[in-house]
């Protein structure tokens, strides 16, 4: 029995030169082969880099690292009575007292009935007066 044709019939060589066919093999192949050196170089470089990285000393010690996360307690605020510094590295700005004078008080602080609501209220009308005015 005879075999019949198909009408789909796809030969190759029918199209392109044999030769051409072998030059695209051997592109194709060392495509392949230099993709496959390009990832073992980068995983050899990448490799050689994290070496490097776990034989360098840490950069904090476990000691550093506990003081810097313990909480702080209630008797790291305490400044010292004398102006010995006792190795806390800081130096007072000016002589500590045990009670304020009105007029230091009236330096630093300003009276509640000075902040009020309608001073408040007084002040952001002006500023939005002034941005309106320059409104063409």
């Amino acid at each position: 029995m005879k075999k019949p044709k198909s009408k789909f019939s796809f030969i190759l060589t029918e199209y392109i030169d044999p030769h051409i066919i072998k030059l695209y093999i051997i592109i194709l192949i060392s495509i392949l082969l230099t993709a496959i050196m390009v990832i073992i170089g980068v995983n050899i470089y990448r490799y050689g880099i994290l070496q490097e990285e776990l034989n360098k000393p840490p950069l904090y010690s476990e000691q550093d690292i506990s003081s810097i996360l313990k909480s702080p307690g209630l008797t790291d605020f305490i400044i010292p009575e004398s102006l010995d510094l006792g190795g806390r590295g800081f130096v007072l700005y000016r002589e500590p007292v045990k009670a304020w004078t009105d007029e230091m008080v009236k330096h630093y602080i300003i009276p509640p009935d000075e902040l009020g609501i309608d001073k408040i209220s007084e002040e952001s009308r002006l500023i939005m007066e002034r941005k309106l005015d320059d409104i063409p």
